[in-house]
């Protein structure tokens, strides 16, 4: 008898469970390889590769016309053909962005007054080269919607960027140890993706083909490029301003900040934007799967943003040293842009899967606008200022993009706030029994920075996760028996199969015996 064909929803949340383990064990991984490349590696070094990652993303968005978002949101049948263009055409255009990086490499090494940048740089876009070899594999594991193929190729790429990258540091490569794990994680996530969708790069070019693609890819390309521009304007004004130094230290703080997103936003997005393409033309569906999207995140990661905005005094001495004890305030500042951020994915997914990208575009345009003056304003005042500075602009942004969903009638404040809540107010909860155990052991006992962190951490954990429990909020108590049940099926076979193997093996110790 044949397998029973899954449905939409049970590949969405199936493609959920899979892409949040990736990300859950990735976010391992990068956290505890973050601390020891911290300590390995000078503050400098990171503000170099920085630098050089911006330059390179710059150009990255300048030939990236959102040709794989095209083929995952096409509704016709996407063929060997359309693989095949796309990987020329990202390859031809990123070939030809690699070489207008070198005509360009005094002008930038002047822009930034770091004469190592002219070492540092050129590695940096050898790794932009090569993403376009992982580009097509990853897009159609991703339209096939197979997640779990996906999220193992993740898995196995991230493991390898992080373990070279410490091993590359304890060699003593210094700032080339963050470069060439970079070029090895990406090779091999591209190597991985194309044999899974058994593919090859090969010279076959349509020109219909690249049209289509185009008329998709157009606007995806202006909204990607003024994201980008919105998401690095403060780091291109910091690096022009105030060095590779502070740099270092507001990067360091910004991607804490951006972890939640990064790991599990990001491993719920890529699924929700297949999903939403494929039933685009049915608003209650996107509508209700934006919500449950939205729930979920809230819960993970408003906790670990609060939970980190609190403890951030402690946990950067502890575990990074006093010499990036800079970040802190600077952190704590941005962990409030992080809880409207980690939201704004979804937001944008919704626009783009049900074909309005070109108010998404626009949107983008505004965000940049606005953030380069208020950066350009702030850095007045260090990097604390440039932190202020982005919040503002995410609460500006997030009243824009909600009020554009509303408009057409696709998202409205409700939808957007109403799952938000459970997660947000035992957030504040648990951010109040934090400050409280901080005064009572380190003010009022003296107790050590450290030993009184771990408490508020275990404090502010069990507040959080027992008053969820106490109060059962129907959405959270809903939400939580379809994940279970969820979980369960993605896991059945591993566990049919380690139950054969204890059967196995208690036949064997019976014969023994």
């Amino acid at each position: 008898m044949p397998p029973k064909k899954q449905t939409l929803g049970e590949q969405a949340k199936l493609g959920v469970v899979y892409n949040s383990m990736s990300r859950l064990s990735g976010t391992f991984m990068q956290f505890f390889g973050s601390i020891a490349l911290a300590r390995l590696l000078e503050v400098k070094d990171f503000g170099l590769v920085q630098m050089a990652m911006m330059v390179v993303e710059f150009a990255t968005k300048m030939g990236e016309f959102g040709f794989s978002m095209g083929l995952v949101q096409r509704r016709e049948e996407v063929t060997e053909v359309h693989i095949n263009t796309l990987f020329l055409m990202d390859f031809l255009f990123k070939l030809t962005l690699f070489g207008v990086i070198m005509l360009c490499l005094p002008f930038l090494v002047k822009y930034f007054g770091e004469p190592k940048l002219a070492v540092v740089l050129p590695g940096v876009a050898l790794y932009m080269v090569l993403d376009c070899f992982e580009a097509a594999g990853t897009t159609m594991l991703d339209r096939q919607m197979n997640f779990l193929k996906s999220a193992q190729i993740e898995v196995l790429g991230r493991f390898s960027e992080i373990f070279s990258s410490v091993a590359f540091a304890l060699m003593g490569f210094g700032v080339w140890s963050l470069i060439l794990s970079k070029i090895l994680g990406i090779a091999l996530v591209g190597f991985l993706a194309a044999r899974a969708i058994h593919w090859w790069p090969s010279l076959k070019f349509d020109v219909q083909a690249a049209k289509e693609l185009f008329r998709f890819g157009g606007w995806v390309f202006l909204r990607n490029f003024f994201r980008y521009l919105a998401d690095n304007a403060d780091r291109f004004v910091i690096s022009r301003f105030l060095g590779a130094q502070q740099l270092g230290y507001y990067s360091k703080a910004f991607d804490l900040m951006r972890l939640p997103q990064r790991r599990i936003t990001r491993a719920l997005n890529s699924v929700m934007f297949a999903a939403f393409a494929r039933v685009q033309d049915q608003p209650e569906k996107v509508r209700a799967g934006f919500q449950k999207a939205v729930l979920a995140v809230s819960l993970a990661s408003y906790p670990l943003l609060v939970g980190a905005m609190v403890v951030a005094p402690e946990f950067v001495d502890f575990v990074f040293g006093e010499k990036w004890r800079p970040m802190t305030l600077p952190l704590q500042i941005m962990c409030i842009a992080g809880v409207l951020r980690s939201i704004d994915p979804f937001l944008n997914s919704v626009v783009t899967a049900t074909g309005y990208v070109r108010n998404s575009t626009f949107r983008r345009l505004i965000e940049f606008v606005l953030l380069a003056i208020a950066v350009y304003i702030g850095v007045n005042y260090g990097i604390v200022g440039v932190a202020i500075a982005v919040v503002i602009v995410s609460i500006l942004v997030m009243f824009l993009m909600v009020s554009l969903l509303k408009r057409m009638n696709i998202v409205g404040w409700r939808e957007y706030l109403g799952p938000q809540m459970p997660g947000f107010i035992g957030s504040l909860a648990m951010a109040a029994i934090m400050l409280a155990c901080r005064y009572l052991f380190a003010q009022r006992l003296g107790l050590s920075p450290v030993l009184t962190m771990f408490i508020m951490m275990g404090a502010g954990a069990v507040t959080y996760i027992g008053g969820l429990w106490l109060v059962k909020p129907r959405r959270v108590m809903a939400l939580w028996q379809e994940s279970a049940g969820d979980v369960r099926k993605a896991t059945a076979s591993v566990r049919q199969k380690m139950a054969g193997i204890l059967r196995k093996f208690g036949r064997t110790i019976g014969v023994f015996k």
